[in-house]
Formats: structure tokens, C-alpha cells, sequence
């Protein structure tokens, strides 16, 4: 390969680097706020479904990316498929779709277990394929991760402790909560 080639490759490997490591954190942070965004929007401008499914809409969206860096940096691969648990995650994958393909269920009941078996997952890898880039920047987004990951807590069980205590009980009906549109 020539010098040129080299260069955009790795340009390239860096943009779905940024690409997946932002949709990652974008996932983390907003992960405790879910159920409101989501019954807010669903509610309001709709559909439900899709808002309901934005974490796994997204993990879809960010597959091409995950195999896409993995073909320009064989070593993520290798990293990532050198580990153990990683094997046995892939099996649990085949299990859990094997599984579903010959399960009495309906068809919404296999892909809702099928989203929610294998979503956390999913999240698992592409962390450990953020991590296995030894890109320079990944050591900073980790501590910043941290911080942000606690602060969404603290906000979280703060609106919680005021919805209990001090926000009136219909309060969250003016977003779309009811029993028929919660999660």
C-alpha cells in the first residue's frame, strides 16, 4: 500500500473510532433518563415503538461501524477474539437466535427477548473494541465517562426523590406517562 493509502485509512479508522466511542457515551449518559425521553416522545410526536427502541435502532446503526473498523484494524479483531468471554458470548448469541427461531412465541415476544438478551451485550463489545484501538484519546473519555455516568445518577435520583416528595403525582402526565404509555 502507498503512503497515501495508509493515511486515509487510518483517517478513516479514526472517524468510526469517534463515531462509535460517541455513540457509546451518548447511549451511557442518556440510558438513565430512557423511559422519560422515550414516553415523552413517543407520547408526543410518536411512534412509541421507535422511541422505545432507540438503544437497539442505534446498536443496529452502529454494527457496519464495528465490522467496518474491524476489517481496517485486524489487530481490534484479534484483541477482541482473543478473549475467552468473548467466545462465550458469541455462543450465547447463536444460542439465544436459535432459540428464537423455533420458539412457540409470537413474533413480537421472540423480538423483544431477542433485543433485550442480547442489547447489553452488544454495548459489552463495543467497548472492548473503543478500548482494543489504543487510540490516545480513550484513556480521557474514560475518566470523563465516569463523571458523566455519575452525574446523570445523581441527577436522575434527584428528580426521583423530588417526584416522590415535592412534584405533584400527575406531574409527569404533561410528558406522556400514563399506564397505558410507560415502559
Amino acid at each position: 500500500m502507498t503512503r497515501q493509502t495508509l493515511q486515509k485509512k487510518r483517517g478513516l479508522d479514526q472517524i468510526l473510532l469517534a463515531v462509535l466511542a460517541g455513540a457509546f457515551v451518548f447511549t451511557l449518559v442518556l440510558l438513565p433518563f430512557h423511559a422519560f425521553f422515550s414516553t415523552w416522545g413517543g407520547s408526543s410526536i410518536g411512534p412509541l415503538l421507535v422511541w422505545k427502541s432507540w438503544k437497539e435502532i442505534l446498536i443496529a446503526l452502529l454494527i457496519p461501524v464495528v465490522t467496518w473498523l474491524c476489517v481496517l484494524r485486524p489487530d481490534i479483531a484479534r484483541a477482541i477474539w482473543a478473549r475467552w468471554y468473548n467466545k462465550v458470548i458469541l455462543a450465547y448469541v447463536v444460542l439465544t437466535i436459535a432459540w428464537a427461531i423455533f420458539s412457540p412465541a409470537n413474533v413480537e415476544a421472540v423480538i423483544s427477548g431477542l433485543l433485550m438478551n442480547l442489547r447489553f451485550l452488544a454495548m459489552f463489545v463495543i467497548a472492548q473494541v473503543i478500548l482494543a484501538s489504543g487510540a490516545s484519546w480513550v484513556d480521557a473519555l474514560k475518566n470523563r465517562l465516569a463523571l458523566w455516568i455519575v452525574a446523570a445518577g445523581v441527577v436522575g435520583a434527584v428528580l426521583a426523590i423530588l417526584q416522590v416528595t415535592v412534584i405533584p403525582k400527575d406531574f409527569l402526565t404533561h410528558f406522556g406517562n400514563s399506564k397505558d404509555t410507560t415502559i
